[in-house]
């Protein structure tokens, strides 16, 4: 890039302003309340380079000094904050012109100077927030701009919506966001584009985001959005339509309860529409309900079941796959009454499913196997010895890909033994419990949690019985308790006595919002083994009683365990 004379000339500037004395006093009388020399300081500076410079110079120059001006300000430099938000209007023009002579590299570097804005802690974005947005919808549905360039600007909405939710209501900027994102759900994407840049994927995401943020604001227009085209012609639309209820389950659980009725009447047709892609967004939105919809979506198992029981028929693996997690998380909440009248057909297609399926649809289909166990209890006494010895087969493999298949079948194993009661289980139990604890050899830390679960469902149904595993048992759990789950990572950079201290400035709810820099919460396969094999020692201390005795105290694990 070749530099301007302004170049030279800003690049002093910032050095003088560091160093000299003008600077100091500057920054001096900034830090004392003085915000005059302040404001001149960043007027000038602005005005030079939206004036002196080109367009991707004049913006990379405005990012330099965003970053180095702020960086020396303190929560009394209101004025400046005000003045500064004067320029983002020329920002955006500039980065018009640039994108209309094809330089959307230009593009880039101005969403960089809107992410710099939202993560600042002063309330840099004021009204400017709606010219902000409206550009970035310009930019991501505009098909003819690159993938890249479209996700910068989805980003910048998924920013706000994260960070600056209360400023998006504030300035009824919702409604634009959804009629814009909505419909990027239904964009055709080429083979050959990059999936993490994928505007149908990044709208998903971000609709989901303000789904969690401001779930009644999203709700209505979305769901107007389902319901219109879930019969549209084109497919695609068909598709997005049960895409963004799926999208939006989590976040708008409590709204979507209320809506139930019509909400599946929409899925549950596109759950049989001819085009695969739409009948898999359905499964995929399905499984969504019955994972946050609980309890109330049970009350409807009499037209949801038979709708996945033909879905588990289907031709295409990617609805197979899809709906088995649906059936799984469908069930947990269901009881013997009303799972029995499926229990048949059901477990004749997960049943025929284990020995003919991929590797992938044959662990889905073993967690739907082990929530209608637990669902239909005692009534899935006929189907037990048939998964069980299918079960034989998985418990015994080694290779690395197929140890994920023997974690579920082993979890599959106890569930089906608290169904069917210790009477009937004991007596085949041992060598199930040899090829657990064989699999301790493997060093697959999700195979071990999985077997701690198992452990704990086998002491619970055996109770005393139990005792004579546990000192092969007891020892596993204990080595699996005090593994090395990895350093704790605990970043908060956000300074609230800046971000509350502009007093005479409207910040449109910014110091409301959730700061950009929050702490960072790990969770590690590791961490869920500890987690099943802590829970484990409790159920063998309840359920062997005097047995457990001679073994270490449950006080010292959990002292060592929450240090």
């Amino acid at each position: 890039m070749t530099v301007l004379p302004f170049g030279d000339a800003a690049v002093m500037m910032l050095w003088e302003f560091d160093n000299d004395d003008d600077g100091e006093r500057i920054k001096g009388e900034c830090n004392s309340g003085n915000t005059t020399s302040g404001v001149v300081v960043i007027v000038h500076m602005t005005n030079l380079i939206l004036n002196g410079c080109g367009g991707r110079e004049g913006l990379c120059w405005i990012k330099v000094v965003l970053m180095f001006y702020y960086g020396k300000m303190n929560n009394k430099c209101e004025l400046s904050v005000v003045k500064f938000r004067d320029f983002i209007p020329s920002i955006l023009n500039v980065s018009r012109q640039c994108l209309a002579s094809g330089e959307e590299d230009v593009a880039i570097i101005a969403f960089e100077i809107f992410d710099e804005l939202i993560e600042s802690p002063a309330p840099l974005l004021g009204d400017s927030v709606k010219s902000i947005v409206q550009f970035s919808l310009e930019v991501c549905s505009t098909q003819s701009l690159e993938p890249n360039t479209r996700h910068q600007a989805i980003q910048i909405i998924s920013w706000l919506a994260k960070y600056k939710s209360s400023t998006l209501k504030k300035h009824k900027l919702v409604m634009p966001i959804l009629h814009v994102l909505c419909p990027l759900l239904a964009e055709s994407t080429n083979e050959n584009d990059d999936d993490d840049l994928a505007p149908d994927r990044a709208a998903a995401e971000v609709i989901d985001t303000m789904a969690l943020n401001i779930p009644k604001q999203v709700f209505p227009p979305v769901f107007e959005f389902a319901s219109v085209s879930y019969q549209n012609a084109n497919p695609k639309f068909r598709e997005a339509s049960v895409t963004a209820l799926g999208v939006i389950s989590e976040g708008c659980l409590e709204l979507m309860k209320t809506k139930l009725e019509p909400i599946l009447h929409i899925v549950l047709a596109a759950l049989r529409d001819p085009e695969q892609m739409v009948r898999g967004a359905a499964s995929f939105a399905l499984g969504q309900f019955a994972e946050y919809l609980q309890p109330e979506i049970v009350s409807h198992y009499e037209s949801v079941l038979p709708c996945i029981l033909n879905a588990l028929e289907d031709a295409s693996d990617e609805v197979k796959e899809k709906s088995y997690y649906a059936l799984a998380a469908f069930c947990e909440n269901m009881g013997e009454e009303e799972i029995l009248p499926f229990l048949d057909p059901l477990m004749g297609r997960l049943l025929a499913a284990l020995q003919n399926s991929s590797r992938i649809l044959k662990e889905t289909c073993m967690s739907a196997i082990g929530s209608m166990a637990s669902a239909a209890e005692q009534a899935f006494i006929p189907y037990a010895e048939r998964v069980l010895e299918l079960m034989k087969n998985f418990m015994v493999l080694t290779n690395d890909e197929d140890l994920r298949s023997r974690a579920r079948a082993t979890e599959l194993v106890g569930m089906v033994a608290m169904s069917v009661g210790k009477t009937r289980m004991e007596p085949i139990l041992p060598p199930y419990i040899e090829a657990a604890i064989s699999g301790f050899g493997l060093e697959y830390s999700e195979l071990r949690e999985y077997t701690h679960g198992f452990f704990g469902n086998v002491a619970e149904i055996l109770g005393d019985n139990f005792a004579q595993y546990l000192p092969h048992v007891v020892p596993l759990a204990f080595s699996s308790c005090n593994l090395d789950d990895g350093s704790a990572i605990d970043i908060d950079e956000c300074d609230d006595e800046i971000a509350n201290g502009f007093e005479g400035v409207s910040s449109d709810d910014e110091a409301h919002d959730e700061p950009r820099v929050r702490n960072i919460s790990i969770r590690t396969g590791v961490l869920d083994e500890k987690a099943a094999a802590t829970q484990a020692l409790g159920i063998f201390a309840q359920h062997t009683t005097i047995s457990y005795a001679p073994y270490p105290l449950l006080e010292l694990l959990f002292v060592s365990f929450i240090s």
